[in-house]
């Protein structure tokens, strides 16, 4: 037998008071609010379009970085730029 105290072995849920615990349930008390939940879950465990497609996000990734950097080099040539 083990020799924590029983609060130790079976502790008790924390209690939740958190604002987002809060507002979660002050939105579970009519089907407006229910549903506005539900759709603060799903967005909140939604899956990030870099986890779906890394490789496609590092490519455009890139070819944004690069035209940002041939705008400012074009800024820069063309005098538009202070130094």
């Amino acid at each position: 037998m083990s020799r924590l105290p029983e609060w130790m072995r079976d502790p008790q849920p924390p209690e939740r008071t958190t604002l987002s615990w809060e507002i979660e349930q002050s939105l579970r008390r009519n089907r407006f609010r229910q549903w506005a939940a539900a759709r603060w879950e799903w967005w909140q465990n939604r899956s990030r379009i870099t986890a779906r497609f890394p490789w496609t996000t590092a490519v455009l990734a890139w070819l944004i970085s690069l035209a940002v950097a041939v705008a400012i080099y074009y800024l820069l040539l063309l005098g538009m730029v202070v130094d």
